[in-house]
C-alpha cells in the first residue's frame, strides 16, 4: 500500500487557518502513506501535474487530496489519476476549506483537526478497491401513463418515429375527457369525428400496445432502465374473443350508473363506455365482496387493507379500515373475527391472519403518537343523544360527529366504553388502548356524561322534547345476567357472571380466595374463570353442560385456558347449591350426555341418572347467558314496544327505528347478546340513516 497525501494552501483560503506544511509532516506518519506533498492550488494544471508526478516517480497506489469540497473538484482529480492509470475509485478528497479552516480562527486548534480529517480519509482510501464502469443497453421503448388525447398523440409521434409504446389507460377505452365534449375550439368540429380516427390509429398501430383498466403501482429503476409495473383489472370476458356485437348487453338486466355520461344516464352491468370505445371489448362492472367483507358485520374491507399492508402502507390501512370501523386497536383484541372463518384461504390451509395483522398497523399507529382525526363535514345545528357508552353508541357517535352532528352521550356507569370497559378483561383489552380510541371520539367533539343514567322511557323522549335532540340513539347493551334458576342461587358467594366482570373492572373486587366454579360454556364463562385465578383464586374449574364441539367460546381462548391450569369438565351441569350459614360451599351437579339438536342447532344435554357429585366450593360465578336491561324502557306516559326475548322491537329494522318520533336502537338491546362487531355494525347504520 503506498498512498500519496497532496494538502492545498488554497491561496490564503486554507493556508492563513491551518498550518500546512505541519499538516503534510504529520500526514506521513499515517499507516500506508509513503508520501505527502503541498501545493498553492491543486487544483491548477500545475498542481494537477505535480500530482501525476508524483504518482509516477514513487509509484502511489492510492491518492489523497486534503483541500476543498469535493462537490467541486472531486471528478477534476479523478481524472488527473486516472491519465497515469491509477484507477479513480483509488482516489478520494477531504475537505479542510469548508469544514476547517473557514469555520475556524484559532490556528492552533484548526490544524489539529484537519490532521484528524486527514487521518480518517486516509484511513478511508486505505481499504478502497478499483471499481469499473459497467455498460447496459438502454431500453427505448416508452410507456404513456394516460389515454387521452394528449397520450394518445404523443404514443402516436413516438411510434411514428419507430420506437414501442404502451399506452396505459385506467379506463376501459382510450379517449380521457375530449371523448365526452361536444365539440372543440377553435374549429367548431365534433369532438368524437377529430378524436376516433386518431383512438383507431393507435388501437391498429403495430408499435402501441394499449393498457385500459390500468394503473401504474410502482416505477423502479433509471433513465433507459425502467421497470414498470402495472395493475391490470378485468373485464370478466375473454377480450380477443368479443367481436362487440351487443347481444350480451340486450339481455343484461342490471342496470348502473353511466359515468361516461356523468351520472345522467344508466347502462347496463356488461358494456362498452361508449360506442366509439378503443378497445371496443364489452367490460364487466363487476363489483362483488370478499367473503371476509361479507361475513363482517361491521362491513369492513379485511382485503382492502391487507392489501395495503402487504405494500407497507400501514396507515392508508388504518384509514380504510376507520371508514367502516372506528376502532382497530380494540377489534384487533376483542373481535370475534368471523372473517377469518369465511376466509377461502381456509380451503388451502389456515385463513389469513385477519385480526393479529388488524392489531399490528393499530400498534404501528400507537408508536407513532397521538391518533389523527378523520376529516369532518362542517358543523350542523342539529344534536343527537345517544344512550350508552359501549361499542355501538360510540361508533354511532363517531360517524355523527364526522357528519358534522352535535353528539351527547349517557352513560349510566362512572366510566366510559359499556362491555368495552366492564365486561371484557384487562388481559384481553387494556384500558389505556380503549382509552385511546375513546379519546379520539372525545376530540371530535362528542361530550360523554357518565353517572348519568336514563331511567325511564319518558326521559328518553325528554331529551327530545325538552333538550332540543332531534334524534335518540338507544345503545345500553346486555348488562343483566340470566339467572340460573337452582336451589342455593341467592346464597352468598354466587356472583353472576357479568356483573363479576365488571366490579373487577370497577375494582369492587379485587381479590379471590379458594376454590372457584364457573358455569357456563361462553366467553364470559372464559373470561370469568381466568379474571378469578388473576385474582389469587387457588383452583378454578369451568362446569360446561354440553361438549367441546358445542361449546361456544372461542378455540383459542379455550385453549390459553387450559394452559394456565383451568380445568373444563364437559358434560356437567348444576343441580343445586349447597350452603351454611348462608354461605355457598357445595356445587352439586350431575353428568349428561348429549341427545338431539334444539332449537340452537347443538344437541341438548341429557342428565344421566344416578351420576350426581359434589364440588367443594367458595365461589360461583355463574354465565349461563344475559339479557337487555329493559327496566328503564316503561315510563308512566310511554312505553317502548318489546319482543318476545325482551329486545326492543323495531317499527322499521333497515333503518333502526322504534317509532316514527326520531327515537332509534341497537347493538345488543335489538340483538340480543351479540358481538363488538355486531354492535359497531349498528351503530354505524343508525349514523348513517
Amino acid at each position: 500500500m503506498r498512498i500519496g497525501i497532496f494538502v492545498c494552501f488554497c491561496g490564503s483560503n486554507i493556508g492563513a487557518t491551518v498550518d500546512v506544511d505541519k499538516v503534510a509532516q504529520e500526514a506521513l506518519k499515517f499507516p500506508g502513506v509513503v508520501f505527502t506533498q503541498t501545493n498553492l492550488y491543486t487544483c491548477s494544471e500545475p498542481g494537477q501535474a505535480q500530482i501525476t508526478k508524483a504518482i509516477k516517480e514513487h509509484n502511489l497506489t492510492r491518492v489523497l487530496v486534503a483541500s476543498c469540497s469535493p462537490r467541486v473538484h472531486q471528478n477534476t482529480f479523478m481524472k488527473t489519476v486516472e491519465t497515469v492509470d491509477l484507477n479513480p475509485y483509488l482516489f478520494d478528497m477531504a475537505n479542510i476549506r469548508e469544514h476547517v479552516s473557514w469555520i475556524h480562527d484559532d490556528k492552533e486548534k484548526a490544524t489539529q483537526k484537519a490532521i484528524e480529517l486527514i487521518r480518517m480519509a486516509a484511513a478511508k482510501v486505505y481499504r478502497h478497491n478499483e471499481l469499473f464502469p459497467k455498460y447496459f443497453d438502454l431500453n427505448k421503448n416508452v410507456i404513456i401513463i394516460g389515454g387521452g388525447i394528449a397520450g394518445i398523440q404523443a404514443a402516436l409521434d413516438i411510434a411514428d418515429g419507430g420506437r414501442k409504446v404502451t399506452l396505459i389507460e385506467r379506463q376501459s377505452s382510450i379517449g380521457g375527457r375530449m371523448a365526452q365534449l361536444d365539440k372543440t375550439f377553435p374549429t367548431i368540429d365534433c369532438s368524437a369525428c377529430i378524436l376516433s380516427p386518431k383512438m383507431v390509429d393507435a388501437g391498429m398501430h403495430e408499435n402501441i400496445n394499449l393498457f385500459t383498466l390500468s394503473e401504474v403501482i410502482k416505477v423502479e429503476g433509471s433513465i433507459g432502465n425502467f421497470k414498470v409495473t402495472i395493475r391490470k383489472k378485468p373485464r370478466y370476458i375473454i377480450e380477443k374473443n368479443c367481436t362487440s356485437c351487443g347481444e350480451c348487453e340486450k339481455v343484461c338486466p342490471v342496470d348502473c350508473v353511466n359515468e361516461y355520461e356523468a351520472g345522467l344516464a344508466t347502462r347496463k352491468a356488461i358494456s362498452r363506455m361508449f360506442t366509439q370505445a378503443v378497445p371496443s371489448a364489452y367490460n364487466i362492472n363487476f363489483k362483488g365482496k370478499a367473503p371476509c367483507r361479507s361475513t363482517c358485520p361491521a362491513n369492513v374491507p379485511a382485503q382492502g387493507y391487507i392489501a395495503l399492508i402487504s405494500e407497507g402502507k400501514y396507515l392508508e390501512a388504518l384509514k380504510l379500515h376507520r371508514e367502516e370501523n372506528p376502532f382497530p386497536s380494540i377489534c384487533g383484541r376483542a373481535c370475534m373475527h368471523p372473517c377469518e372463518e369465511s376466509c377461502t384461504r381456509n380451503l388451502v390451509d389456515d385463513p389469513v391472519a385477519i385480526m393479529s395483522l388488524k392489531r399490528f398497523i393499530a400498534d404501528f399507529e400507537l408508536k407513532l403518537g397521538e391518533i389523527p382525526l378523520p376529516e369532518m363535514d362542517e358543523k350542523k345545528d342539529k344534536k343527537v343523544a345517544i344512550v350508552g357508552s359501549g361499542p355501538a353508541g360510540l361508533t354511532a357517535a363517531y360517524f355523527l360527529a364526522k357528519k358534522g352532528y352535535g353528539v351527547k352521550i349517557f352513560e349510566s356507569l362512572p366510566v366510559t366504553g359499556g362491555m368495552l370497559r366492564v365486561g371484557i378483561p384487562t388481559y384481553r383489552l387494556p384500558p389505556e388502548i380503549l382509552d385511546i380510541e375513546i379519546d379520539v371520539v372525545k376530540r371530535m367533539g362528542v361530550e360523554i356524561k357518565t353517572n348519568h343514567p336514563v331511567s325511564s322511557y319518558d326521559e328518553v323522549y325528554d331529551l327530545k322534547e325538552k333538550e332540543g335532540f332531534g334524534a335518540v340513539f338507544l345503545a345500553t347493551g346486555a348488562h343483566q345476567d340470566k339467572k340460573l334458576d337452582c336451589e342455593g342461587e341467592f346464597l352468598k358467594g354466587v356472583i353472576p357472571g357479568i356483573a363479576f366482570l365488571r366490579d373487577v373492572a370497577l375494582s369492587k373486587i379485587t381479590k379471590l380466595d379458594g376454590k372457584v366454579a364457573v358455569v357456563g360454556g361462553g366467553n364470559v364463562a372464559i373470561d370469568s374463570a381466568r379474571t378469578a385465578l388473576r385474582l389469587g383464586a387457588k383452583e378454578v374449574s369451568i362446569f360446561y353442560r354440553r361438549s367441546n364441539k358445542e361449546m361456544p367460546a372461542l378455540d383459542e381462548e379455550v385453549e390459553e385456558t387450559i394452559e394456565e391450569g383451568i380445568s373444563i369438565n364437559y358434560l356437567t351441569a348444576p343441580v343445586k347449591i349447597e350452603g351454611k350459614n348462608g354461605k355457598a360451599q357445595k356445587l352439586v351437579l350431575i353428568k349428561n350426555e348429549l341427545g338431539k339438536p334444539d332449537s340452537s342447532g347443538r344437541r341438548r344435554p341429557v342428565p344421566i341418572k344416578g351420576s350426581e357429585f359434589e364440588y367443594d366450593v367458595d365461589y360461583i360465578i355463574v354465565t349461563i347467558g344475559q339479557d337487555p336491561d329493559i327496566a328503564y324502557l316503561q315510563g308512566k306516559k310511554r312505553t317502548c314496544n318489546l319482543t318476545p326475548w325482551n329486545t326492543v322491537k323495531l317499527q322499521r329494522e333497515a333503518v333502526l327505528a322504534v317509532n316514527d318520533d326520531g327515537i332509534f336502537a341497537g347493538g345488543d338491546l335489538v340483538l340480543g347478546p351479540a358481538t363488538l362487531t355486531e354492535a359497531i355494525g349498528h351503530g354505524k347504520l343508525a349514523a348513517d340513516i
